[in-house]
């Protein structure tokens, strides 16, 4: 099996902010998350967690219908058409492109970068889950299964047999999930 490549902190920093001020305007939230957000020396790829705005546009074709529509990835979508980014296949060999998820290599400095959309009903949840670490992840599912309750990575938060505990912080993720809070240098 071979090493992940690893960038440096400060390399990866310098992109990942770029990326984060340009789509500043376009999001009611924006944070880097995953190993950056950890404080880790070095990295293998860039994560973006955002709240998009959204605006409504005339569906293509239609004269009075309108669809919704997310500025923050009309503006990826431009990195991608103008090579700023390009397609990265996922681990099981598939392009990952979608409304939640797009999978990206920076093209200038060849860093993975992973775009990740939620909504403010989620971000604290996924905030958590995006921060990672992998084993505060299982940590955090262990602890949920242990109450009785399942912890939702791309839901709104906690639930226990069909009620929703919705997190407003992301030490209400942990306390729902039975686990002590863990600041992201920690996890």
């Amino acid at each position: 099996m071979s090493e992940k490549k690893r960038w440096p902190r400060d390399e990866a920093m310098k992109v990942a902010l770029q990326l984060q001020w340009d789509l500043f305007k376009f999001c009611h939230k924006i944070e880097i998350a995953g190993s950056l957000r950890r404080g880790r020396p070095d990295v293998g790829d860039i994560e973006l967690l955002y709240v998009p705005r959204t605006d409504y546009r005339l569906k293509p074709g239609e004269m009075f219908e309108q669809e919704q529509y997310s500025m923050a990835d009309d503006l990826i979508d431009s990195w991608l058409k103008t090579g700023i980014v390009t397609k990265r296949l996922s681990v099981i060999g598939v392009a990952t492109w979608g409304k939640e998820n797009k999978l990206a290599i920076h093209t200038a400095s060849g860093i993975p970068v992973d775009f990740f959309s939620t909504d403010e009903s989620r971000w604290w949840t996924a905030l958590v889950i995006r921060t990672g670490s992998a084993q505060t992840n299982i940590r955090l599912t262990t602890g949920a299964q242990r109450l009785g309750r399942h912890l939702h990575a791309y839901g709104s938060g906690v639930s226990e047999h069909g009620t929703l505990y919705p997190a407003k912080s992301e030490k209400d993720v942990f306390d729902l999930c039975g686990i002590p809070y863990l600041e992201p240098k920690n996890r």
